[in-house]
C-alpha cells in the first residue's frame, strides 16, 4: 500500500511523506491513543456482544490460513509494514488530497468510510474499521503530522493480535465456550 501511495501521490501531486516528521507531540498521540480502542474492544468482547465473537471467529481462521506458524517477530513485522503502509495511504494520500479540496471534516469522514470498507470481513469490521480509520484521520488532522497515526496504527494492530491470542480466542465457542458463560 505504501507503494501504491507513493505512485498515485505522484500522479495526484501529492507527496504522502510531506507531513511525516518527528515530533514530541506527534509521537505521544500515536503511543497514548491505541489503548483506548483497545480497552473498547475488550469490553464488547466481554459483554458478550455476538457480532465481535463472530469476528473474532472468522479471524482466527483468516489467521489460520494467512499465516500458520508465525511468531511474536513476524506479527510485530507485519505490523509495522501494515502501519506504514495504511498510514501513508489513507491519511498521507487520500486524506491529505480529501482535505485540499473539501476540508477536514469531509476528508475525515470518507477516508475513514475508505479505511472501513478496506478491512470489511464483516458488518462489525466494517463499522469496527471505519471507528479505527476515523481515529487514524482525526490523529492525522489534529497534528499535521504522520508519525502519530504510524505508531498509534502499530501499536493497535500489534497488541490487537496479542489480545486475540491470548485472550480473545480461548473463550470462543469452537474453544468450549458456552454462551451462557459456563
Amino acid at each position: 500500500m505504501g507503494l501504491a501511495a507513493f505512485f498515485v501521490g505522484w500522479l495526484a501531486g501529492i507527496a504522502p511523506v510531506k507531513h511525516f516528521s518527528w515530533t514530541w507531540i506527534a509521537a505521544r498521540g500515536g503511543l497514548l491513543t491505541p489503548w483506548i480502542p483497545l480497552v473498547i474492544f475488550s469490553i464488547l468482547f466481554c459483554l458478550k456482544i455476538p457480532a465481535v465473537r463472530q469476528h473474532l471467529s472468522q479471524m482466527r481462521e483468516v489467521e489460520l490460513e494467512m499465516s500458520p506458524g508465525w511468531s511474536w517477530y513476524h506479527y510485530f513485522l507485519s505490523s509495522i509494514c501494515v502501519g506504514i503502509g495504511e498510514c501513508l495511504f489513507f491519511q498521507g494520500l487520500i486524506q491529505e488530497g480529501l482535505m485540499r479540496l473539501w476540508g477536514p471534516w469531509p476528508a475525515m469522514i470518507i477516508t475513514g468510510l475508505a479505511f472501513g470498507m478496506l478491512h470489511w470481513l464483516n458488518n462489525f469490521y466494517f463499522l469496527w474499521g471505519t471507528f479505527i480509520g476515523m481515529f487514524l484521520c482525526a490523529l492525522y488532522w489534529l497534528s499535521g503530522n504522520l508519525l502519530g497515526p504510524v505508531i498509534f496504527h502499530i501499536i493497535y494492530d500489534f497488541g490487537l493480535t496479542v489480545l486475540q491470542r491470548y485472550w480473545f480466542y480461548r473463550f470462543l465457542p469452537e474453544n468450549g465456550f458456552q454462551k451462557d458463560g459456563q
